[in-house]
């Protein structure tokens, strides 16, 4: 404290033998317990006083912040030891958690409890994940604590979660992020722009399917088909393949799936339950938003880097040549008897396969594969459709 200050205390006299400001006092001698302490019916100049004066405000500022930061370092650090299969280093850090979680659970309780619970709920679900070395329900649980802590500490507004989507998909959320890669414009589309190639197929709009729905699915649950999905909604549209901060094992550099797209990938699950439509392999891309529709969807999943972009923000023909090349024997590749083959991709992989861009995000397109390298496509199925199907 400053001697200005302490004089001030000083000179206050009798006021501070008073109730009140031995609650000022209190708040000075333990700055943790003033946490939990209401000033609201204080004097303003005892408030500030009480929190160390105009700075206090950024004291108490700065130390939240610590706490949100030592948040997303801990999950970053679990991500990455699960990532590798290191489950006792990953129960190791995550133990770390609580410590930083401490410092501004007050006050995210006191703001939003549906959040707090959400957390708290995220937590449990990581530990038992953790304990049970499951990956994919470990690395979708840190996801979502990722999602709720953007959205507590105010890196996410609420707003994002829900609204918005890819470019003229359904706009930007109504408070967009700025994304550290501008949006890919060129004849490929890139994520969120629409592909000006077209094909024996048509473009995605233009697309009509080649079978009633009752048709559709009798074939579906008598197997034999490739259904390529692309990633259900995500929080924002930008070309993450080309930023340079990257990391295809930490979610945290990534585009990521919505509040509304997790329900998506859930309800397209659902809807294929519903369906009775028999599902055998499941592959998904190493990009999170891809792998996390496939196991909120399915509950499993085969990661396959054939499916990845490029890593370009504007694609030439042999960058396309290139992605079309990598896909094709899995869009080509007979399934199991009696089952259907899921994939969950990306837009311009699919496209530059088939010549047809896959929208708006949790769109699925239906593949016949011939056995002998080709196939035919039958029809496309949006996320909102596979519940329709099974009525």
């Amino acid at each position: 404290m400053s001697q200005g200050k302490l004089k001030m205390w000083v000179g206050l006299g009798s006021y501070l033998l008073s109730g009140v400001a031995s609650t000022v006092i209190a708040t000075q001698v333990n700055p943790v317990a003033a946490e939990n302490v209401d000033l609201s019916a204080l004097p303003k100049f005892l408030q500030l006083l009480a929190h160390g004066g105009e700075g206090g405000e950024t004291a108490t500022t700065a130390k939240t912040a610590q706490g949100f930061k030592g948040m997303q370092t801990v999950v970053t650090r679990t991500q990455a030891a699960i990532a590798k299969g290191d489950f006792n280093a990953a129960k190791m850090e995550f133990a770390k958690f609580e410590d930083s979680w401490k410092i501004v659970e007050g006050g995210v309780k006191a703001k939003n409890s549906k959040l707090y619970d959400a957390i708290e709920a995220s937590v449990t679900n990581i530990e038992k994940s953790i304990e049970s070395k499951n990956k994919s329900q470990s690395l979708t649980a840190l996801q979502m604590l990722t999602s709720s802590i953007d959205v507590a500490s105010g890196t996410k507004p609420v707003a994002a979660a829900d609204a918005g989507g890819e470019g003229g998909e359904g706009g930007e959320a109504a408070t967009p992020i700025k994304p550290t890669v501008k949006p890919a414009v060129s004849a490929a589309g890139g994520e969120g722009g629409e592909s000006a190639t077209d094909s024996a197929y048509g473009n995605g709009d233009s697309f009509v399917n080649k079978v009633s729905d009752a048709v559709l699915l009798n074939a579906l649950r008598q197997g034999g088909h490739i259904i390529y999905i692309r990633h259900a909604q995500t929080d924002r549209d930008y070309a993450d393949q080309a930023d340079p901060k990257l990391d295809l094992t930490n979610c945290g550099t990534q585009r990521t799936l919505s509040d509304k797209g997790w329900e998506q990938a859930k309800n397209i699950g659902a809807g294929f339950r519903a369906a009775k439509i028999p599902v055998g392999t499941v592959i998904a891309s190493d990009y999170c938003r891809a792998w996390q529709t496939a196991d909120l969807a399915f509950g499993t999943f085969k990661r396959n880097s054939a499916l990845n972009f490029v890593k370009s923000e504007e694609y030439n023909a042999a960058q396309r040549l290139q992605m079309k090349t990598a896909v094709m024997p899995l869009l080509t590749a007979m399934p199991k008897a009696g089952t259907n083959t899921v994939i969950v991709g990306h837009d311009d992989v699919f496209d530059s396969a088939t010549g047809i861009y896959p929208k708006p995000q949790g769109m699925a397109y239906i593949l016949k594969p011939d056995g002998r390298g080709k196939f035919e496509i039958l029809a496309k199925m949006p996320a909102e459709g596979w519940m329709m199907l099974a009525k």
